[in-house]
């Protein structure tokens, strides 16, 4: 099986939180459940992924990667405080 996974991971402190999807999602994650939740630094990246057929039989496997930092994308959020007050 191939497939593309597109992963942002947020840190807040020493707190990290992922998403993974098939699709990519370019908005920075957020901590809280409001509308004015607040956006959390997040790094973006892609992963091609080739699984063999015998992988879906137990035991699964475990992989480690090694991404350099030059293939990181850094998203932040530049909020306007007036447009805030106005919503």
């Amino acid at each position: 099986m191939k497939t593309k996974v597109y992963l942002r991971i947020g840190k807040d402190g020493s707190k990290v939180k992922v998403d993974a999807h098939t699709v990519p999602k370019i908005e920075p994650l957020r901590v809280g459940q409001s509308r004015y939740s607040k956006a959390i630094p997040t790094v973006f990246m892609a992963l091609d992924l080739t699984i063999p057929d015998e992988a879906w039989k137990p035991p699964n496997i475990s992989a480690s990667i090694s991404v350099p930092i030059e293939k990181l994308g850094t998203c932040i959020e530049v909020v306007d405080p007036l447009r805030m007050l106005e919503e």
